[in-house]
């Protein structure tokens, strides 16, 4: 799983990716999306196999679901905020930085690991909860590589943005401004 992950992390490293043939860069995006099922597919076959081991309260099995919930929220909806850039990033495309991106610089992976914490509650799996942390650990390290990238892409406007949104983990004030994007549009 390591290694899938961080060899995605290689495709958007755009400077070496946007030399490459489009042949290549699209088996790329296709391996990239590839990884994702497979992971995801491990995941739900490690629930299964380990279902209900752990003992835990009906609550916090409760709280799984709804943390489970939100992640896949974050996963969607950050989805639908990037479309095709997702697996095919583009060389000259802008720096997003609305509504999601207002409470953290890394949603997706936010929503990953919500989820995926959340679901080992929910079904009560220790495999998932390990699972789990070495995802966070996957995750995080993908997304030093990905910001290194989009510094060099987009210099000062990612270097100001980066200061005021904290990369995986909501702060008051991301969730201020996050909160903040709703009451805007809803003036409109």
């Amino acid at each position: 799983m390591t290694l899938s992950f961080l060899a995605v992390a290689l495709k958007f490293q755009t400077a070496v990716f946007f030399r490459l043939p489009a042949t290549v860069r699209t088996a790329l995006s296709v391996l990239h999306a590839g990884i994702v099922v497979a992971n995801v597919s491990l995941y739900g076959l490690l629930c299964a196999i380990d279902y209900n081991r752990l003992d835990l309260p009906p609550a916090l099995r409760v709280a799984g679901g709804v943390m489970a919930f939100t992640g896949i929220y974050l996963i969607l909806a950050g989805i639908l905020t990037l479309r095709a850039a997702l697996f095919f990033p583009e060389s000259d495309g802008r720096l997003v930085t609305g509504r999601l991106y207002l409470l953290v610089r890394n949603p997706m992976y936010l929503g990953g690991i919500t989820g995926s914490l959340g679901i080992a509650l929910a079904v009560a799996s220790l495999y998932a909860l390990y699972y789990t942390g070495i995802f966070a650990i996957v995750l995080y390290t993908v997304s030093r590589l990905e910001e290194r990238d989009l510094a060099r892409r987009f210099g000062r406007e990612f270097e100001t943005y980066r200061r005021q949104v904290p990369r995986l983990m909501p702060t008051p004030a991301s969730i201020s401004a996050f909160a903040r994007s709703f009451r805007r549009e809803a003036q409109r």
